[in-house]
């Protein structure tokens, strides 16, 4: 991440990859890093829930709820999300489970 500030007093990141990038805003990227901060931490609680027999209702209610708040900004907070490393362990803490409770394994749970 590098961060630009011109004399002026305005300040920006640059994001994305070396083929691919762009000025935002410093202060429009922090709103989406925190927004992008808040869906893992409520993907990270409905996944807690995940032997909840209310799951589905509840996955349905949380995208309902996230997409009324960001709006037109949903589906690219929702993508930054699931490039995020938040949801790369999250991925990869579902698939230790399953493997883990795979009828078979003899794994101290």
């Amino acid at each position: 991440m590098k961060v630009l500030t011109l004399s002026s007093g305005q300040t920006y990141i640059e994001e994305g990859d070396q083929d691919n990038w762009r000025l935002v805003p410093a202060n429009v990227w922090t709103e989406n890093q925190v927004a992008v901060s808040e869906i893992a931490i409520a993907f990270q609680l409905l996944y807690e829930q995940r032997n909840s027999p209310r799951l589905k209702l509840s996955l349905y209610w949380l995208l309902g709820k996230l997409q009324e708040k960001y709006g037109q900004r949903w589906l690219g907070l929702f993508e930054a999300y699931l490039q995020s490393p938040d949801a790369q362990s999250l991925v990869l803490e579902s698939e230790i489970i399953d493997f883990l409770n795979k009828p078979g394994n003899n794994w101290e749970k």
